[in-house]
């Protein structure tokens, strides 16, 4: 790869949104994705921290979570977390009410 170049294009929201409408067609492929990427986001959140440092005991999340699907995400990639880690204490702050979520976050 040469300098300056990217492994993966950078898109503007609106190109972002053709892209998952096209892939998602239905809330099977949607759950799918977000399945992957809460496996991916934990893998990398304990990856990057155990680049720093042993995981602390008890391990502290806090998870901010607005109402759309990237919440989802956070919040898998928390239960991920859970599952691989012993004490894990997760807070969870939501940015709009609970009755606002959409229904896969």
């Amino acid at each position: 790869m040469h300098p300056g170049t990217f492994a993966h294009p950078i898109l503007s929201c609106e190109q972002a949104k053709a892209v998952e409408t096209n892939l998602l067609k239905d809330d099977s492929a949607a759950w799918s994705a977000m399945q992957a990427a809460g496996r991916g986001i934990a893998r990398s959140v304990l990856e990057d921290f155990l680049e720093l440092r042993p995981l602390p005991k008890p391990l502290a999340l806090l998870i901010l979570a607005g109402k759309g699907n990237n919440a989802g995400d956070a919040l898998i990639a928390a239960a991920r977390i859970c599952e691989r880690c012993d004490g894990v204490n997760v807070t969870v702050c939501l940015a709009e009410p609970k009755e606002t979520l959409r229904p896969l976050a």
